[in-house]
């Protein structure tokens, strides 16, 4: 018996390749996609919503969890998912933003503060708004299961998602992330869902969450021309009484020179907490 060989014309198999690879390199880069809803819209649409995928979004400060931002100041953006459902998903793609409040969830969205374009993690990529009309951080290709190999409990973890907050003024804004957990195969049988958190704009005087633990010395103060930072190992934030950020860093020896007269406060950031110093120039 002869043996038929069916071939698939380049047009038919260019569809194919679309169809199942549209996703794996973003769904805003490829198909204008704001999954995680920051705009409004329907998200992810050729992927199938399911809260069987769970999503919590954070901020973080060289590793630690905040609810509030310092203007001009360099967080990172994690997203987790799970699944919790029965359908086997070994692999996720996901997307963030970052708007003001207000407008928040509705085509009156507006970017707040920036977002990385550079120092992103392995297979990911910055999507301007030329694509889905918001800028977003999102995959441009599969990732792997974070634990587990797909089935109930499995998880999906993205982290080090860079965001600058952005002037002081700005107020509330919503932090938003979606996580498309998927089987590999195309968009049938995935399942994606999203997420929202909200972080006000903290003052320049907001000590709150001081963590008198860290052991630093700042000197001198009042200071003229050069101020020493000695005993601390982490990221240093300092603003003027107006919460402009004039300086962000790990320099140990911070030029003042320039400073207009007045006060100012050094925020000392790392895995232990928060330590905010005031310090007057003269």
């Amino acid at each position: 018996m002869m043996k038929k060989v069916f071939l698939l014309t380049p047009v038919v198999a260019g569809l194919l390749y679309i169809t199942l690879s549209s996703s794996s390199a973003g769904g805003a880069y490829n198909s204008g996609a704001d999954g995680t809803k920051a705009t409004g819209g329907s998200g992810c649409s050729c992927h199938a919503y399911s809260t069987a995928t769970t999503v919590a979004v954070e901020l973080d400060s060289a590793g630690v969890a905040v609810t509030s931002y310092h203007p001009g100041m360099a967080y990172t953006i994690k997203l987790t998912g799970t699944n919790t459902g029965t359908t086997s998903l070994p692999y996720f793609g996901f997307q963030t933003t970052v708007v003001k409040a207000s407008g928040a969830g509705t085509s009156a969205a507006v970017l707040a503060g920036t977002l990385g374009t550079t120092g992103l993690p392995a297979a990911t990529r910055y999507t301007s708004a030329a694509s889905c009309g918001i800028d977003v951080i999102e995959h441009s290709g599969r990732h792997n299961a974070t634990t587990g190999t797909g089935a109930t409990g499995t998880t999906y973890v993205i982290s080090g998602l860079p965001w600058t907050a952005p002037a002081a003024g700005t107020g509330t804004v919503k932090v938003y992330g979606c996580i498309n957990a998927v089987n590999g195969s195309g968009s049938g049988g995935d399942h994606w869902n999203n997420n929202s958190i909200t972080v006000t704009e903290a003052s320049a005087t907001d000590v709150a969450t001081i963590n008198n633990s860290i052991n630093v010395n700042v000197y001198p103060n009042p200071v003229v021309n050069t101020l020493n930072i000695s005993g601390f190992n982490g990221n240093i934030l300092i603003y003027d009484v107006n919460g402009k950020s004039i300086y962000s860093g790990n320099e140990t020896a911070i030029n003042a020179a320039g400073w207009s007269a007045g006060m100012y406060y050094i925020v000392l950031r790392n895995n232990d907490g928060t330590k905010t110093i005031p310090v007057v120039k003269q």
